[in-house]
């Protein structure tokens, strides 16, 4: 069994993924830490499967994992998930925008304590740091979606949509079975079921770069997130209903053993 499994989700990433590669193979080729690279690259119809296939000769421990059906980001790293052979299992984007230095911080402190299921970063605590052009609109939707998440859903993380997340094996086996958000909110959908599993999770600081988006289409991201977090909202409140009566009946079944 690997140390760690890091699964990178791509569509379309032939012009971006080959530096975030170079980046993980030179790192983890001279580093202790037993790894496998699995990308898995969901219904692209560009070169980005030939681009991680020549990385990998130079790197043996990166793999590529091809899609022809459209999964979203959430059924690509569920597919990295079953094939992974890592006792920890990470997830990051293809574009780059987080360092590999701040995925292992990650990984040491799951290991370091042994408590927590699930670390993941965060690009807007105290100690981040964020670099780039951000937009000023970019920056304000990411609060607003933040300020949305909690509100909904009673999540008081500073950033649920940071793509650095890492969590033990048996934890992302769980969350990645069911998943009823596959697109922009996956990262939402497993920290709902992580609450739900009683799952404990860390924020920690990273720093961050952005990378701008030139494929995003603002008005089609917009409608999509919407039916996707009113879709997440009726699986918290169907799962939420479930537990309050699982828990009524099983009080009134230790009710009757006492009588």
């Amino acid at each position: 069994m690997k140390d760690l499994t890091v699964i990178i989700p791509a569509y379309n990433e032939e012009k971006r993924i080959r530096p975030t590669l170079m980046e993980l193979g030179k790192y983890f080729s001279k580093s202790s830490i037993e790894c496998e690279v699995i990308v898995v690259v969901n219904n692209s119809t560009d070169n980005t499967v030939d681009v991680v296939k020549e990385v990998a000769k130079s790197y043996e421990f990166i793999k590529v994992m091809n899609i022809k059906g459209y999964t979203g980001k959430g059924g690509a790293i569920a597919r990295g998930v079953k094939i992974g052979k890592g006792k920890y299992v990470a997830y990051q984007d293809a574009d780059g925008s987080s360092s590999i230095k701040d995925l292992v911080k990650g990984f040491n402190m799951l290991k370091k304590n042994p408590e927590l299921d699930l670390v993941m970063g965060s690009r807007y605590m105290r100690k981040s740091e964020i670099s780039g052009d951000m937009p000023v609109y970019r920056f304000v939707l990411s609060r607003m979606f933040n300020v949305a998440v909690r509100t909904l859903f009673g999540l008081k993380f500073a950033d649920t949509q940071c793509a650095v997340k890492v969590m033990k094996r048996h934890v992302a086996k769980k969350l990645m079975k069911i998943l009823v958000a596959n697109k922009w909110t996956v990262d939402v959908n497993l920290l709902i079921d992580s609450k739900f599993n009683g799952f404990k999770v860390r924020e920690f600081p990273i720093k961050w770069i952005y990378k701008a988006e030139s494929k995003l289409n603002f008005r089609k991201a917009f409608k999509e997130v919407s039916l996707e977090l009113a879709k997440l909202k009726m699986y918290q409140l169907k799962k939420s209903f479930s537990k309050i009566r699982y828990n009524y009946s099983r009080a009134n079944l230790n009710s009757m053993k006492n009588d």
